[in-house]
């Protein structure tokens, strides 16, 4: 009976291991499908719109805007910001 059961234990935990080692390329595969549902990519559009877009009186991008580390650098600016 103890050698039945045991056998029986062994197949269980053989059984489970391979359903666990199966379920691996699923959630691979979900994020590749929802990779470009991003609903933060339209605000990510509309923020790239409005930097390149010329505005104000002189008609001006904010590509040369001075962020504080000279006109035109952005590099490490989100660090610094918000700036109260």
């Amino acid at each position: 009976m103890k050698k039945r059961n045991l056998g029986f234990t062994w197949f269980v935990a053989w059984l489970c291991a391979a359903q666990l080692a199966a379920d691996d390329g699923v959630f691979d595969q979900y994020r590749d499908l929802m990779g470009d549902d991003n609903p933060a990519v339209f605000v990510i559009d509309e923020g790239e719109e409005l930097w390149f877009a010329p505005q104000g009186p002189e008609s001006a991008t904010l590509e040369a805007c001075d962020l504080g580390l000279g006109p035109g650098v952005t590099s490490g600016a989100y660090v610094r910001f918000p700036r109260y």
